[in-house]
C-alpha cells in the first residue's frame, strides 16, 4: 500500500516538473532517437513538444520502473457508450496525466480488452490487442502496471485530433505491499 502511495506521490511531482519544464522553450541537447515501428513509439521522439515530457519521464519515472513503454491506443474514433466521442475527451488529456487500465472480459470483441480511462471514467479508447495480451501475461505476478498519457495524435492537415500516445509503466510489488 505504502509503494502505492509513493507511486502516486511521485507521478504528481513528475507533473509539477514537467509543467514547469514545459514553460521554458526546449533546449537542441533534449533531442529524441529516431527509432519507432509502425504501432509502438519509443519513449523519446523528434517533436519539439515530447522533449519535456521524455525529460521528465527518464528522470524522475523511468528508475522506479522495470518496464517502460509507449503504445498508441486502439479505437479513438469510436463513440463511448454513453455517446460522448473519444477524440473529445483525449483533447482534454494533458500530458503525464495518469490513466486507469480497467479489464473489460465481457467485451464482445475481445475478452482480454483493457479500457484506457481517466480518472473520472471517461474513455480514450482500448490497449492495442498485442500489448493487452502482453499484459495478461503479467496476472498473478507481483507487479502494477500503470499508464500515464503522453501526447494526442493530430491529422497533420486538420489538426484534429486522431488518436492518442500513452506510457505504460511496470512496476514490481514488494511482497508486504501485495
Amino acid at each position: 500500500m505504502i509503494g502505492v502511495v509513493l507511486l502516486a506521490a511521485l507521478l504528481l511531482l513528475t507533473l509539477v516538473i514537467y509543467v514547469a519544464v514545459r514553460r521554458r522553450p526546449a533546449s537542441d541537447d533534449l533531442r529524441g532517437n529516431d527509432h519507432a515501428d509502425e504501432d509502438d513509439l519509443t519513449i523519446a521522439s523528434r517533436d519539439p513538444g515530447d522533449a519535456a515530457f521524455d525529460a521528465a519521464f527518464e528522470k524522475h519515472i523511468a528508475p522506479h520502473t522495470d518496464k517502460y513503454f509507449s503504445t498508441r491506443i486502439a479505437g479513438a474514433s469510436d463513440l463511448n457508450a454513453d455517446g460522448s466521442r473519444r477524440t473529445s475527451i483525449i483533447e482534454k488529456c494533458e500530458p503525464m496525466e495518469l490513466l486507469r487500465l480497467e479489464v473489460e472480459p465481457t467485451h464482445p470483441v475481445d475478452s482480454k480488452g483493457i479500457a484506457v480511462k481517466r480518472s473520472d471514467g471517461s474513455q480514450l479508447g482500448y490497449l492495442q490487442r498485442r500489448v493487452a495480451s502482453d499484459l495478461h501475461r503479467d496476472a498473478g505476478e507481483p507487479v502494477s502496471w500503470s499508464a500515464i498519457f503522453k501526447r494526442a495524435e493530430r491529422h497533420p492537415a486538420t489538426e484534429e485530433v486522431v488518436g492518442a500516445v500513452i506510457v505504460l509503466t511496470r512496476s514490481k510489488l514488494n511482497p508486504e505491499d501485495a
